[in-house]
């Protein structure tokens, strides 16, 4: 997707939707320089929706809030990973991208029920909304590879020896990695009595009423249900890509602790930007 330069007012755009998707200023400058570097993307964010005013402010700009931070802990495993600057901007950009389509989910799942078929549906609407944009196919399928309708291809990439991974299979186990511990806008807390961010955000999916079918479901397409299958696969996700940054930095760690490591890395970047 080619980057075009913005008149002002999508700076000003940006400017009014951001405080609405962020209380703290370090996270409003911070996200305001990172929506920045990707308004094409941004703009689809607009095209989908998530901006459409109501009461005088954004709708749905909570789902860009928490595509933020999908992007920027993307491209930053993805450093930690020892990937190029390249690879890190399209793991942000994939994360940019990865829900563009949450707005048309909900309503279609609310009028046709939370259901396997229905959740396929609206992800293949959303991938056909970024081809149609013109998006790459490579960042497309980045994007793509969050939530339940990816999780066997993930199985079958872990399952892989490593030096079979090309540069997108790794954006798509870290991405959708990231998205599976990041919980809104949400910090990341550090490692408590044995459990990370990705520990209780699996745990939580579990006991998700609103998604019992779309859970139970799983056995037909998984082989178990779809939370379950989706925790084992987190979990094989966490460790391989701990094992890959402590190959890079030459050091060891327990694997739960990646999280928070990024976070950290997070907290250094807004910081800095300050």
């Amino acid at each position: 997707m080619e980057s075009v330069v913005r008149e002002p007012e999508w700076a000003q755009k940006i400017e009014w939707a951001v405080p609405f998707m962020y209380a703290d200023l370090l996270q409003q400058k911070y996200f305001t320089g990172v929506f920045n570097r990707h308004p094409d993307i941004m703009q689809l964010h607009v095209d989908a929706g998530l901006w459409d005013e109501r009461d005088g402010k954004p709708d749905w700009a909570n789902i860009s809030g928490h595509s933020g931070y999908v992007g920027a802990r993307g491209r930053i495993l993805t450093r930690m990973t020892g990937m190029s600057s390249h690879m890190q901007n399209l793991a942000e950009a994939a994360g940019l991208l990865h829900d563009i389509g949450k707005r048309n989910e909900v309503l279609y799942t609310k009028q046709h029920g939370r259901t396997w078929a229905s959740f396929e549906e609206a992800n293949k609407a959303a991938e056909k909304f970024l081809l149609d944009a013109g998006v790459d196919c490579d960042l497309v399928k980045v994007a793509g590879s969050c939530g339940h309708g990816s999780l066997l291809a993930m199985k079958e990439l872990l399952a892989k020896d490593k030096g079979q991974w090309g540069d997108i299979d790794k954006l798509c186990l870290i991405v959708s990695l990231i998205d599976d511990y990041s919980v809104g806008t949400n910090p990341v807390l550090p490692v408590s009595d044995g459990k990370n961010a990705l520990d209780l955000r699996m745990a939580t999916n579990l006991t998700a009423t609103n998604y019992t079918l779309l859970n139970e479901e799983g056995e037909a397409h998984l082989g178990k249900p779809t939370f379950i299958f989706q925790a084992e696969v987190a979990e094989a996700k966490q460790n391989a890509l701990a094992r890959m940054v402590m190959e890079i930095t030459n050091t060891n760690f327990d694997p739960r602790r990646l999280p928070e490591m990024i976070e950290a890395e997070l907290q250094k970047e807004m910081l800095a930007a300050a």
